[in-house]
């Protein structure tokens, strides 16, 4: 190695001084740009991983932005509200049952008032009279609102249902065609409404005959007063 040396050293000192100049020149510009070179690299690096840092600092005040203007709009909103507007509808749709139910009560007619109507209509009908007077075991018949059909996750007030019940009775009058028939039209004209389900006619001595009725009313009271 030192003879290698020694022989580019020879080499060199045969050399014109002006191309001593230029070789002395050449190896401090190479040194030169290797040194700068490892310098300048470094400083990339450095400024490749600043900029990288730079960009996810960008995107975590973005998304933290973005979090804060979702809870500022949330903050806008009154929490309570949704559970207003649910509580205004169900008393609205409570509003309507109560509607409903006064409407219905008003056709009603109590065991007591119908007793009494049965009387009155048989003391003002001579002409018809009363053979046999029967009276079925009241049926619950239980209403609930509509609004109890729905999801009970959708319905969290519990909403009180009606009980009403079906009284039966089944009249045996007799008397002429055209009496019986004045009674029947009579019942109908009363304020009360009663539900026809049989009606048997038979004609027993001329001009007499026999009408079996089965009928039925709606009330609230589970009790029935025979006549």
């Amino acid at each position: 190695m030192k003879q290698r040396w020694q022989i580019y050293a020879d080499k060199f000192l045969q050399i014109t001084p002006r191309e001593q100049y230029l070789i002395i020149l050449t190896g401090l510009i190479a040194i030169i740009f290797i040194i700068f070179s490892m310098f300048i690299d470094d400083n990339l690096l450095q400024i490749e991983k600043l900029t990288k840092q730079h960009q996810q600092n960008v995107a975590d005040i973005q998304s933290t932005q973005m979090t804060v203007d979702v809870l500022a709009e949330a903050l806008k909103t009154d929490p309570n509200d949704a559970i207003r507007k649910q509580l205004s509808q169900y008393q609205l749709q409570m509003s309507e049952v109560d509607q409903q139910l006064s409407l219905l009560a008003s056709d009603l007619i109590n065991p007591i008032q119908m007793r009494h109507a049965l009387i009155d209509l048989l003391s003002s009908k001579k002409a018809v009279s009363l053979t046999s007077f029967d009276v079925f075991a009241a049926e619950p018949m239980e209403l609930t609102p509509e609004t109890e059909k729905k999801n009970v996750a959708e319905q969290p007030l519990p909403v009180q249902s009606l009980s009403l019940y079906k009284h039966g009775v089944k009249l045996t009058l007799s008397g002429d065609y055209f009496a019986l028939k004045d009674y029947i039209a009579a019942l109908e004209k009363l304020k009360w409404k009663f539900f026809w389900q049989t009606f048997d006619y038979q004609l027993m001595a001329y001009p007499k005959g026999e009408l079996t009725i089965t009928m039925y009313s709606l009330s609230t009271n589970k009790e029935f007063l025979g006549v």
